[in-house]
């Protein structure tokens, strides 16, 4: 499932504070959020800080190697559909952040067998017990 946080500033303690904020809300975030994979961007640089209180695992990718984020890159390119590298974001409202998430949640994917990531992150939280955590996402998505 995509959650798209927008972030005060490109900076590491802006992205924690928002990554806090969302896992702090979950009962059981280790069990939701698995791992965090990320690219050596300097926002990036404190995140082993949530490592097994709020995620159990942190991994960061090799300098200049794309592929071992394939899906996440995926996931960038379908936003940038609507979000074009080079275009400011402060333009953007929050509204327009929510509509970008809800259309590629509800998208079909292959990969998902056809079935869209909401449908697919419902059965999960079901299968873990953890279904009253999908309204705290929603709520937290929302509230931003």
């Amino acid at each position: 499932m995509e959650i798209i946080l927008k972030i005060a500033t490109k900076n590491s303690s802006s992205v924690n504070e928002k990554l806090e904020k969302l896992l702090s809300k979950l009962e059981n975030s280790t069990a939701i959020f698995k791992n965090i994979t990320s690219d050596n961007g300097l926002e990036f640089a404190n995140l082993t800080k949530l490592e097994n209180s709020l995620v159990r695992d942190v991994y960061y990718c090799h300098p200049n190697n794309a592929q071992e984020r394939g899906s996440n890159e995926k996931h960038n390119s379908l936003i940038r559909r609507f979000l074009p590298k080079g275009k400011s974001l402060l333009n953007y409202d929050e509204n327009h952040y929510l509509k970008i998430m809800n259309w590629m949640n509800n998208l079909p994917r292959k990969i998902l067998n056809y079935q869209t990531p909401i449908e697919v992150f419902v059965e999960e939280l079901n299968k873990l017990g953890l279904m009253d955590t999908f309204g705290k996402i929603v709520q937290f998505d929302i509230a931003i």
